[in-house]
């Protein structure tokens, strides 16, 4: 049974029955007095007959009538029962499948919270494990740094040029160690903390844009650029987490266009997109998918300074409002990084 529809149409019947009841009897009764005395004149009998048969024929007309309605009402009560039996199926259905919702429901609930739960407690040990990296491992690195610079300050005579070498490698290490933590611990620290969305109007939008550039323009003084940005369109983010999208991004602009005599950078919003495009060293766009894990590197770093964690932060904060971040480049001729805001 199609418990949607098939108890609509049953009382559609027996409401169509029900209305049949007057009609046939009219129809009945105007056909019987028609006919009768059609037949009743042209027989041409006494009055006395005449006035018996009438009343023969009256009494005909009432108990025809009333078998007929009773026929009638009997089937548009069958019918009745039929659609109650049915209403009272359809009821049951939808009683039964409210029940099964609010237990789904419950059990979803129940589900999700411990989820939740489990997710918490996920957290809970990585800001532990953050806890120890940054304390437990970083504390020998220190140590390490230290004895290594103490050696070379202070007993450079009595060792040959070889084994100073080695301290300042020793050095060098720790120190890339030291900095890899720390860009792992920003890193954990931004995919912690609280996202606070507002709306971020495009005047204040592009002043912070400009910020930064002023910046890292008087950090790379002595080097000619031709930078152009805007004009940007109001998004919806948390400003002090765009802040460092647009750092590393433009940070990255400049030092990746450090061998250039111009460096070219712009900044536009079009197509939905942010983009930032320059003109430096590029990039093999077969390896874009790589740019945005920790720690890797598409350019030696004897060349270029930094550890990988530029952009994976980008492309962290990113996804935490919701956007895509893309990147495109072409070997010697420059690149584009993009991303987007939700609307």
């Amino acid at each position: 049974m199609d418990s949607t529809t098939e108890p609509s149409e049953t009382l559609f019947r027996a409401r169509m029955q029900a209305l049949a009841v007057p009609v046939i009897y009219a129809v009945f009764g105007a056909l019987w007095i028609l006919v009768s005395d059609l037949v009743l004149g042209a027989m041409d009998l006494p009055a006395p007959i005449t006035t018996k048969i009438s009343m023969v024929k009256g009494w005909i007309y009432v108990a025809g009538s009333t078998l007929l309605i009773m026929i009638v009402m009997r089937k548009a009560w069958a019918t009745l029962e039929r659609a109650y039996a049915e209403l009272k199926v359809e009821l049951a259905e939808r009683r039964i499948a409210q029940e099964e919702a609010v237990r789904l429901s419950m059990e979803l609930d129940a589900r999700v919270q411990e989820r939740t739960r489990h997710l918490q407690e996920a957290l809970s040990e990585l800001a532990m494990f953050s806890d120890l990296v940054s304390h437990d491992l970083r504390s020998p690195l220190r140590i390490l740094s230290s004895y290594a610079q103490a050696l070379e300050e202070s007993h450079a005579s009595l060792h040959p040029e070889e084994g100073l070498e080695y301290a300042a490698r020793i050095k060098a290490v720790s120190g890339r160690m030291e900095r890899m933590i720390q860009g792992l611990m920003e890193l954990s620290r931004h995919g912690r903390s609280a996202l606070h969305l507002q709306e971020f109007e495009a005047g204040a939008h592009e002043s912070l844009v400009d910020e930064i550039w002023q910046e890292i323009q008087q950090n790379n003084s002595g080097r000619t650029f031709r930078f152009r940005y805007g004009p940007f369109p109001p998004v919806r983010c948390d400003p002090r987490l765009l802040e460092h999208v647009w750092r590393n991004l433009l940070s990255n602009a400049a030092k990746f266009t450090r061998s250039r005599e111009v460096a070219d950078i712009q900044v536009e919003f079009r197509d939905g997109w942010f983009r930032i495009s320059d003109n430096g060293v590029g990039f093999d766009n077969t390896l874009a998918s790589r740019m945005f894990r920790p720690f890797e590197r598409l350019h030696p770093s004897r060349d270029y300074e930094g550890d990988g964690i530029g952009l994976a932060l980008v492309s962290r904060v990113i996804e935490r409002h919701g956007g895509v971040v893309e990147a495109e480049g072409w070997p010697g001729e420059g690149c584009e990084v993009r991303f987007r805001l939700p609307a």
